[in-house]
């Protein structure tokens, strides 16, 4: 049965953050960091939001949320954005990637980002 969940990057079960870099190194080659350990070795920020939806311990869609900082005139503006979306083949056309993006959108509405 699929599930959607959410995880900070250091709360990734293994078994699915090795499916995210995978798929990631497959699809973004240019990428850079993605080395041994697999992982632990990826861009990916400890504190961005990783949203999946997993059939038990096998991983079938993706996004990740990422913040920063970005100064603006005299403001210091927190701007949000999607990163590494995706799902595997296997199960395109399900709606399995517009629930992990309505997920991702709904925890950056949620947030102090800014909205323009």
């Amino acid at each position: 049965m699929t599930e959607l969940r959410s995880y900070r990057k250091p709360d990734v079960p293994r078994e699915i953050a090795i499916q995210i870099a995978s798929y990631v190194r497959v699809q973004w080659p240019s990428l850079p960091g993605m080395k041994t350990p697999l992982w632990e070795s990826t861009p990916y920020p400890a504190d961005g939001m990783h949203f999946v939806i997993v059939d038990d311990d096998v991983l079938i869609s993706h996004a990740l949320v990422t913040h920063r900082s970005v100064q603006y005139q005299a403001d210091t503006l927190n701007v949000m954005g999607l990163s590494s979306v995706f799902c595997y083949p296997t199960h395109r056309g399900k709606g399995f990637g517009q629930r992990v993006v309505s997920a991702a959108t709904e925890h950056i509405r949620e947030s102090a980002a800014v909205d323009f």
